[in-house]
Formats: C-alpha cells, sequence, structure tokens
C-alpha cells in the first residue's frame, strides 16, 4: 500500500485563483472522483438487492458491510486490480511444492478497493463436494501462516484499515457468491429456491461474524 504510484492531491494542485485554460489535472481528477462516485453507487445497488434477496440468514453480514462501502470507495483503501475469478482452477502452482506459478483467466478483473480479492484464500481453506463445503483439518494452520506473511508484508496498516479490509474481504465473498455472472455482467441474485446455489454463500456469508482469515 506504502508503493502506489501518485502524488498527493493536495500536493499535485496548482491552488492559483486563475487556472490556465488548458490545464488538465484537476479536470481529470474530478473525472475519476466522478468514476468513482458511480462505482459507489453501482456498489450500494448490487448490495441493497443482495439485502432484499437473500434470506435473512445473510443479514448480520449484509449489516455490517453495507456501511462500510462509503468509505470503501472513497479512498479509504487503495484501488488495485482486483482478479475477479481467482477460483482454484484459475490459480496455476508446482504440483511439487504447492507454489503459485501463474494466474490465468483475467477477463472478469476490475480496479476496487484492496481487500476484494481476499475471498479467494477459502478456496486454499478447503473444498466444496456432494455434502457442501468442508475445512481442512489444518485450515487454522493455513491461517496463521496467511496472517503471519500478510502481517509481515503490510506492517504499517492501522486498525481502522484492518476493518474496512475485513469489510472488503465480505463484500468480495458476497460479490463473488451471491449473483449470477455472466462475464462481468450482473443478471441477478443466485436462486434462493435452489439449495446447491446457496452452498457457497452459506459457507462462507451466512455466519455472524465479520472476522476475517487474516488476523493482522
Amino acid at each position: 500500500m506504502d508503493n502506489l504510484p501518485g502524488t498527493p492531491y493536495i500536493i499535485a494542485r496548482d491552488i492559483s485563483a486563475a487556472q490556465p485554460p488548458d490545464a488538465v489535472l484537476r479536470r481529470n481528477t474530478v473525472k475519476d472522483l466522478a468514476r468513482y462516485t458511480c462505482l459507489l453507487a453501482e456498489f450500494c445497488d448490487k448490495f441493497d438487492l443482495l439485502t432484499r434477496s437473500l434470506p435473512p440468514r445473510f443479514a448480520p453480514n449484509l449489516g455490517k458491510v453495507c456501511p462500510e462501502l462509503p468509505a470503501l470507495f472513497f479512498g479509504a483503501l487503495p484501488f488495485v486490480l482486483n482478479h475477479g475469478d481467482l477460483c482454484e482452477m484459475n490459480l496455476l502452482v508446482n504440483s511439487t511444492t504447492g507454489n503459485i506459478t501463474g494466474i490465468v483467466d483475467w477477463a472478469e478483473a476490475r480496479v476496487l478497493p484492496f481487500g476484494f480479492s481476499l475471498w479467494a484464500l477459502e478456496n486454499i481453506l478447503g473444498c466444496m463436494d456432494s455434502k457442501g463445503w468442508r475445512y481442512y483439518d489444518n485450515r487454522r494452520e493455513l491461517e496463521d501462516l496467511f496472517s503471519q506473511i500478510f502481517s509481515e508484508r503490510a506492517s504499517s496498516i492501522s486498525d481502522l484499515d484492518l476493518q474496512l479490509i475485513q469489510a472488503a474481504r465480505m463484500a468480495g465473498l458476497f460479490y463473488r457468491y451471491g449473483f449470477i455472472v455472466e462475464g462481468k455482467d450482473v443478471k441477478g441474485v443466485v436462486d434462493q429456491a435452489d439449495a446447491s446455489s446457496l452452498a457457497y454463500p452459506d459457507a462462507f456469508c451466512s455466519a455472524d461474524d465479520l472476522a476475517p482469515t487474516t488476523k493482522c
């Protein structure tokens, strides 16, 4: 997060009352801010739809995520490239060591607040079978290992940042598993009458707990 490119606007801006007619800096900043505002409106609409459509058991976590959306989309966390479908099929690993060798299928990538892609960790901690989602017996060990590495690489993150990252992670889980998506187009909420459609949301989003898998 400390290595993001750019200069704080307060330093980059020209505060002269008379602006040159060809000045583009402020115009570009205004245009980008408008785009981010529209992005917030888009996600507020989507999460309002989830709140109205999903069964009541999902309400506790939705009730915690929705109030945090303005902070997430107005720059409290950096905007980064999110893969969009960082599932076990798109992670390439060395079959002997397990080290990640590549990530494929970037068709659904979007620039979103940091943390939206943290839902991907769940796919390393367990798997779905005919009986539903099950975690591996070393799940806690793997979570602790992730937390250790995350903490080492992001040691300057504040408690407020951590709270927002938790909210972004849960928002990512709802966004990934709560909608029927074709490419980048959301076609609607998953079928509440179909138990199989709710298998992943039930596994990750129904507990009254916003605690992240990271415990930095």
